[in-house]
């Protein structure tokens, strides 16, 4: 006995298939992305992490950063020469902060939770 469809929905089933079809094959693209961006140390926490927790990265900049996609200490920590200078680059008046301020070590011990490795090198949180 085949099931039948409530009035207004008949033949409503491919399509309710394929759009189903269509987000899992959507989300596991995404999964994949993200494990990609993991594997290469620039995974985007979810929430983000405090920018201005580092010194020299005041709200505009932070602002600034989450516009580039820069939105965790990891991220930041792991970058490359060459990602210094592509987001330096699009930082404006900030131009030049990522060097003087040394952001990827802030960063690593912001990162890592090593509170007392950034005081002894960087001063009071």
């Amino acid at each position: 006995m085949v099931p039948v469809a409530p009035m207004g929905v008949a033949g409503s089933g491919p399509a309710v298939a394929a759009a189903a079809q269509a987000a899992a094959q959507a989300a596991a693209e995404d999964a994949e992305a993200d494990a990609g961006e993991a594997a290469a140390g620039t995974a985007r926490p979810a929430t983000g992490d405090d920018l201005t927790r580092i010194k020299g990265v005041g709200p505009k900049l932070a602002a600034l950063l989450h516009e580039n996609g820069v939105t965790g200490f990891a991220q930041i920590a792991n970058w490359t020469d060459a990602d210094v200078e592509a987001i330096d680059a699009r930082l404006g008046r900030f131009e030049g902060r990522i060097l003087r301020d040394d952001w990827r070590t802030q960063a690593r011990f912001l990162a890592a939770g090593d509170t007392a490795g950034y005081e002894a090198q960087f001063g009071k949180l």
